[in-house]
C-alpha cells in the first residue's frame, strides 16, 4: 500500500519549516525552574527498614517516589541550535523517620532541532556532582546522621510550549546516573540498630558488612516554567 502522497507532502513541509527556523530564533537566554518527580530505588535503606521492622514488630513503609526542585539558565549561540545550561536542584526524599536531602548541579548541552514560534522541542545532555545527606531516626530516640556525594550524568528530551511570547511552559523526561556509592556518618547518637557496626561520626556506614549505598539515579518527569529573551 502506498503511503498517501498528500500526507507525505504535509508531513515534509511541517518538518522543513520546523527545522528552518531552528536557526533563526532570538531567543539567546533563558531562565526558568521547575520541578521533578522521580523513583530513586534506595535499596540499602529500605533493607534497613525491613531489619527494623523484623526486629521491633514494627511498620515502617519504604522509599517511594523523590521530588526535585531546581533552576536553570541557559544560553544560546547565535543563529545555532545549540546552547549551554546550567541547573541547580534540591532533592528530597523521605521513608517515615528517614529522610534524605541532597544537592545537584549539572551544566548540560541542549539542543534544538525543530521549533518554530509555539513550540521548540529539545535534546539535553550533561554530566554533574550531587551531594546527598541523610538521617535516620529511631522509635527509641536515636539518630544517625550521614552523607556522601558523586559525579553523575544526564540525558533527555522535552518541549517548551511558548504560549505567550517569551513566557514558555515546559516538560521533559530524563534518565539521570547519580549513583552514591558510599556514605560517611556525620552524628550518631543513642542505640542505632541493624548496622554492620555501631554508627560513628567520621566513619563509614554499613549494612550487612558493606557499605551502605544511596542513589540519585532514576527516571525523571519534569515540570517548568522558561523565560526567553
Amino acid at each position: 500500500m502506498k503511503f498517501p502522497t498528500k500526507l507525505s507532502f504535509a508531513i515534509f513541509t511541517t518538518l522543513l519549516s520546523l527545522s528552518t527556523s531552528a536557526f533563526a530564533a532570538g531567543d539567546t537566554h533563558t531562565f526558568g525552574g521547575g520541578i521533578i518527580v522521580m523513583t530513586p530505588s534506595q535499596d540499602d535503606l529500605d533493607q534497613h527498614i525491613s531489619d527494623v521492622n523484623t526486629a521491633n514488630g514494627s511498620s515502617l513503609g519504604k522509599f517511594g517516589s523523590a521530588y526535585e526542585l531546581y533552576g536553570q539558565y541557559s544560553y544560546r549561540f547565535s543563529s545555532s541550535m545549540f546552547a549551554l545550561q546550567f541547573r541547580p536542584g534540591y532533592f528530597m526524599q523521605s521513608a517515615g523517620n528517614y529522610s534524605l536531602k541532597g544537592m545537584t548541579f549539572f551544566p548540560m548541552l541542549k539542543i534544538y532541532p525543530l521549533e518554530n514560534n509555539f513550540i521548540k522541542f529539545f535534546l539535553q545532555t550533561g554530566l554533574g556532582y550531587g551531594t546527598l545527606k541523610g538521617d535516620i531516626g529511631y522509635a527509641n530516640g536515636a539518630n544517625v546522621s550521614f552523607s556522601g556525594g558523586a559525579f553523575g550524568a544526564i540525558f533527555g528530551l522535552g518541549a517548551n510550549f511558548c504560549f505567550a511570547g517569551s513566557h514558555c511552559v515546559g516538560i521533559e523526561g530524563n534518565f539521570r546516573y547519580l549513583p552514591v556509592e558510599r556514605n560517611i556518618v556525620q552524628s550518631a547518637s543513642g542505640n542505632a540498630t541493624n548496622f554492620s557496626a555501631a554508627p560513628v561520626a567520621s566513619q563509614e556506614l554499613e549494612i550487612n558488612n558493606h557499605d551502605v549505598k544511596t542513589t540519585m539515579s532514576g527516571i525523571q518527569g519534569g515540570l517548568s516554567y522558561n523565560y526567553m529573551f
